[in-house]
């Protein structure tokens, strides 16, 4: 719906979005709605109605005011609730309206893991509605799972291999967890994160990451050792194929990006060459890397168009629109281990081993990175986002009973009609 700059709005229906807890859905206003607004969450958010270019709101006696910015609710604390009734703000809804929760990313609270074990990733399966992370450690338990990111489960793991990622593949409806110790079994799959089967790996290399990519319907994994070796794929999570790395770096992590359709890999070893890409998980080729750092971690934000690594020394972070192309950006001096992107709230959230009460940031273009704080100084290894919840969930392979942290559950919201 298009609104002329200096028009008032009319008491028809006017849609505008709800974009929450990561559930956008149109909602019609109508004259006499009341928008109830709760924060089920442990810290303080902002909510906004976001703004719209150019917009004008005639005001008696002063002229047209500039309302392009939108409009702040205020703070809403925690377990707070507001009813507003939306006549009273009518000129800041449009088609484009959303209102967000501010404060999302960044306030974290920590949780009880099922077992001290050495958490190190997590992954989010939407089709299950289920984070399962897996450890390093731990006899017969190397994983647990979690409708929710605060109420967590031990599962029995295929075996106890030191498994350090996992990927969730829709389309198979399949997690895939990788591991750098084991004897032909560094791979286990599981469809619902608790029955887990170990599965023949390529090469008996320490398997660091893995991603899968959709439009190639492959799964692909990278390692920190090998002969010529470093990378394996699959296309099912069972049968698995080595591959000819770009060079013997040591490979840690590894993302795809469907727009560029080509995946990325970063690692902490090599000579300005500490990126490597493929179209198709099968021919490597190496990449300038922004600087010789330990690049640890790396995600793709499909609505920035843009990759982003962190590290745990020098620079701290790399970006790149193209995965060829990186450039290094300032960021909080401590030890980045792992990265992910929240496209419902527009925000990458990053975790830490290092630090004092300030092992997370965030930042909402890649570019700029503000500390956020932490509340347990663990070793957080892996973070994750889920839609669904509209939180983000990270674990770690140190602390006692707290070995997970999450931040926000987005606000929850209603129209009172009537």
């Amino acid at each position: 719906m298009s609104i002329p700059g200096t028009s008032i709005r009319p008491l028809g229906i006017i849609p505008f979005e709800l974009a929450l807890t990561g559930d956008a859905r149109p909602v019609g206003y109508q004259p006499g709605d009341t928008l109830l607004i709760r924060n089920p969450t442990g810290g303080s958010l902002t909510p906004a109605i976001s703004g719209l270019a150019g917009a004008r709101w005639p005001v008696a006696g002063v002229g047209n005011r500039d309302i392009s910015a939108g409009l702040s609710l205020g703070a809403l604390g925690a377990g707070a609730a507001i009813a507003i009734p939306l006549d009273s703000i009518r000129a800041f809804l449009h088609s484009k309206a959303t209102i967000q929760a501010g404060g999302l990313g960044e306030t974290w609270t920590a949780r009880t893991s099922a077992d001290n074990n050495g958490w190190h990733a997590i992954a989010w399966a939407p089709e299950l509605g289920l984070f399962a992370a897996v450890a390093t450690t731990g006899t017969g338990d190397r994983v647990m799972t979690s409708p929710d990111g605060v109420n967590w489960t031990a599962r029995t793991s295929a075996v106890d291999n030191e498994w350090r990622s996992i990927v969730w593949a829709p389309e198979l409806y399949l997690f895939v967890a990788v591991a750098i110790t084991g004897t032909g079994n560094r791979v286990m799959t599981s469809p619902d994160g608790i029955t887990w089967t170990s599965r023949t790996s390529a090469a008996d290399n320490s398997w660091f990451g893995v991603a899968w990519a959709p439009e190639l319907g492959m799964f692909a994994a990278v390692s920190s050792a090998g002969t010529g070796n470093r990378v394996m794929t699959s296309i099912d999570g069972i049968n698995w194929t080595i591959r000819t790395s770009a060079a013997d770096n040591q490979w840690l992590a590894i993302a795809w990006a469907p727009e560029l359709g080509l995946f990325a890999a970063v690692a902490t070893s090599g000579t300005g060459n500490r990126v490597m890409t493929s179209p198709n998980g099968i021919t490597w080729t190496i990449r300038t890397s922004a600087s010789n750092d330990e690049w640890r971690s790396i995600a793709w934000a499909p609505e920035l168009g843009l990759f982003a690594a962190v590290a745990g020394s020098g620079n701290r972070v790399m970006t790149s629109p193209d995965g060829i192309t990186w450039t290094n950006r300032g960021a909080p001096t401590e030890d980045w281990r792992g990265v992910a992107w929240a496209p419902e709230i527009g925000l990458f959230a990053a975790v830490a081993i290092s630090g004092t009460g300030n092992r997370v940031m965030t930042s909402p273009d890649g570019i700029t990175w503000t500390s956020r704080t932490s509340p347990a100084d663990n070793n957080w290894l892996g973070v994750a986002w889920a839609p669904g919840l509209g939180l983000f969930a990270s674990v770690a392979n140190s602390g006692t009973g707290n070995r997970a942290m999450t931040s926000g559950n987005g606000l929850l919201a209603a129209i009172l009609r009537g």
